[in-house]
């Protein structure tokens, strides 16, 4: 049984997804994932790499969860689906370092195992 989950982003996918425009109210849009597939939506799955079933369910809905409409108890839900002080080191270092393609482009997102929160 798979404990934990590797995936990386090969594009900006939120750039990718997202249509509107300033004066409109964003819109994202995903595909429907295929877990027989290693890529769905711009991202790939690093671990694990045996075949089979790769569980795109969770990253689906992890995605989901923060690309739109926030539900009014956000803000005690977010910390359990992200490890949010890695969040905040990640952001410190992509704008030290001015890496700002960085925010969408080979960003790595991991859980130790299912009941683990993505970092």
């Amino acid at each position: 049984m798979m404990s934990g989950f590797v995936m990386r982003s090969q594009t900006s996918v939120f750039r990718k997804s997202f249509t509107g425009g300033a004066t409109s109210q964003p819109s994202f849009s995903f595909p429907e994932y295929d877990n027989s597939s290693l890529f769905w939506s711009g991202y790939e799955v690093k671990y694990p790499q045996e075949g089979g079933k790769y569980g795109w369910q969770k990253p689906n809905d992890f995605i989901t969860f923060f690309k739109g409409g926030l539900p009014d108890n956000f803000d005690d839900i977010y910390p359990q689906k992200t490890d949010v002080d890695n969040i905040i080191d990640y952001f410190i270092q992509i704008n030290i370092l001015g890496a700002f393609d960085n925010s969408g482009n080979n960003v790595y997102i991991a859980r130790k195992n299912q009941s683990s929160p993505y970092i």
